[in-house]
């Protein structure tokens, strides 16, 4: 699995905690990846063992971007501002602020404020960011999955500009009617752009689609 950020991966009861990263400039070229995660601060969380990751109070602010195409054969990229793919690291009092871009040519790529793809929590935590992506993008968090993922009471600001494009998540309105305490407090004014305007929803009263 490749990875990117200040650290590549974590595991095991790693504390990341009281760090600030600024004016981060990172380009991923994708005619060397397969599969993996991008992110300001860490690349990907590859499990717990005597105890899970955690990050808190760390702040990034800057740039991450792709060159090129992902390969055909390629499962996908997750890139977020503070970490690409979280599987079991909670994330608070944290914050992203800046641009993540990655039109990749395929639409197998996860690109959110603070994280790609999120296994986990997100508490407490802002992002302010432009984010582009030619697959799923989101204010704070593109792809989720399995049953332990939450953001609580954090805000998104900015735009999304994707193929499935989302004011939090890519998929909003789906996790407000089926478990809205899992985004409780949670709210985002980021915009949001459809590459495909045939797949766009109306508004709903000149809102992101799927928040109250």
């Amino acid at each position: 699995m490749e990875s990117g950020g200040l650290f590549g991966y974590i595991l095991g009861p790693t504390v990341i905690k009281n760090l600030t990263l600024e004016n981060v400039d990172i380009t991923v070229n994708l005619s060397q990846w397969y599969y993996g995660g991008v992110g300001g601060l860490v690349g990907y969380e590859n499990g717990c063992g005597g105890g899970c990751p955690s990050i808190s109070n760390c702040h990034v602010s800057g740039s991450i971007q792709t060159v090129g195409n992902l390969p055909s054969a390629s499962p996908g990229l997750s890139i977020g501002g503070i970490i690409g793919i979280d599987g079991n690291t909670p994330v608070t009092a944290s914050s992203f602020s800046g641009s993540i871009s990655a039109m990749t040519g395929t639409e197998n790529v996860y690109v959110g404020g603070l994280a790609g793809t999120l296994m986990s929590s997100i508490s407490n935590s802002t992002a302010n960011a432009q984010i582009g992506s030619s697959g799923l993008g989101a204010g704070l968090a593109a792809f989720f999955d399995g049953d332990a993922f939450s953001i609580l009471g954090s805000t998104a600001s900015g735009s999304v500009t994707a193929q499935t494009p989302g004011a939090i998540t890519s998929n909003d309105a789906y996790i407000l009617a089926e478990w809205p305490t899992l985004l409780a407090g949670t709210t985002s004014t980021s915009t949001l752009t459809y590459l495909d305007p045939a797949t766009a929803p109306p508004p709903i009263n000149n809102k992101a689609p799927g928040l109250p």
